[in-house]
């Protein structure tokens, strides 16, 4: 029964002009019969209609009300609207092109912008190990809301150094840094990613030729300056020339040797940085608080859960400055 009147609702959209006319000569037929009846008591015929279309009620309230009874009113509007549409857009086409290609581009720029905070910020690149373990570490002032990274490098330090429930810990600077690099061409002007020697150990990177840095490299000032090229990078500067690796080339004015490539599948941003060289910190930077240069992002154990991460860390980072009360998170 229920079907039956599904379609049969659904085959009234598409007899609208006879639903129209049934609809008429039906509350014609009705008001005609109300009428007769109060002509039958006695009154005029003006006084029988205006009696009879009192006890009706409002004629077009009715129609509406069998309407929606009869066939599915969203459907029709809809149907409505868009025959509607099309005659406005037919007596106006250059308005019907304008309007088209505002939309079309509003679509694209929406994707566009969608696909880039995809690729930055919700997906991890194609490459890397386990990414659901990886967590971002922020900390707040205790009764505020907005929290920032935890950027000092001593609270790095320490989070590496005391938080168990975490496999790993790595730090790179917030901004890509513009490097001067020499060629015979003059110099060039790339964006570089200043990264902890343990960056491409946590995400579980491997290089696609060479190597990349590791607990062996040192990040105290003045070691030896190395570099890691993007794919990309080594294929339009360098086409794909694997001679490269182990060979010195002159970066920010100092002798910097290239030890690896990174794979093609972590040119996930066309902008994003061409080189990768370690960070340079003194031992004065481990006890120096107050220098928001840096980001930190860490690897759970297998089992921790982010509360209990979180707790550590936040102990962790009391410990660098005792004089603050901090929270600490992981997310």
């Amino acid at each position: 029964m229920a079907f039956r009147r599904f379609v049969l609702r659904l085959a009234d959209m598409f007899r609208s002009g006879r639903r129209e006319e049934d609809l008429a000569r039906e509350t014609a037929a009705h008001l005609s019969l109300l009428e007769d009846e109060y002509r039958r008591l006695g009154m005029t015929p003006d006084e029988a209609r205006y009696a009879a279309r009192r006890a009706f009620g409002g004629v077009e309230q009715m129609k509406d009300r069998h309407r929606d009874a009869r066939s599915f009113t969203w459907l029709d509007d809809a149907r409505r609207d868009l025959h509607y549409s099309a005659r406005l857009l037919a007596r106006n086409p250059m308005f019907a092109l304008t309007a088209a290609l505002s939309l079309a581009i509003g679509i694209g720029a929406n994707a566009t912008i969608f696909t880039i905070a995809n690729a930055l910020l919700l997906r991890a690149p194609a490459g890397v190990a386990d990414p659901g373990r990886l967590v971002d570490i922020f900390h707040t002032d205790e009764g505020d809301t907005v929290s920032e990274p935890v950027s000092e490098y001593a609270s790095y330090l320490e989070l590496r150094r005391r938080v168990t429930t975490l496999e790993g810990v790595y730090a790179y600077q917030l901004e890509l840094q513009p490097m001067s690099l020499a060629g015979a061409a003059g110099a060039e002007l790339v964006h570089g990613n200043i990264v902890t020697s343990n960056y491409f150990g946590v995400l579980g990177l491997r290089a696609a030729a060479g190597r990349l840095f590791d607990s062996n490299d040192s990040e105290a000032p003045g070691a030896s300056p190395i570099a890691v090229l993007s794919h990309r990078f080594w294929m339009s500067r360098f086409n794909g020339d694997r001679s490269v690796i182990n060979r010195a080339i002159e970066m920010d004015g100092k002798l910097t040797t290239i030890v690896g490539i990174m794979p093609a599948s972590f040119d996930y941003l066309k902008d994003g940085p061409k080189v990768w060289r370690p960070l340079a910190l003194g031992p004065a930077d481990a006890t120096k608080y107050g220098a928001h240069y840096l980001a930190s992002v860490a690897r759970l154990r297998p089992g921790a859960t982010l509360c209990s991460a979180a707790c550590a860390a936040a102990r962790a980072c009391a410990i660098v400055t005792p004089g603050r009360s901090r929270a600490t998170d992981a997310r």
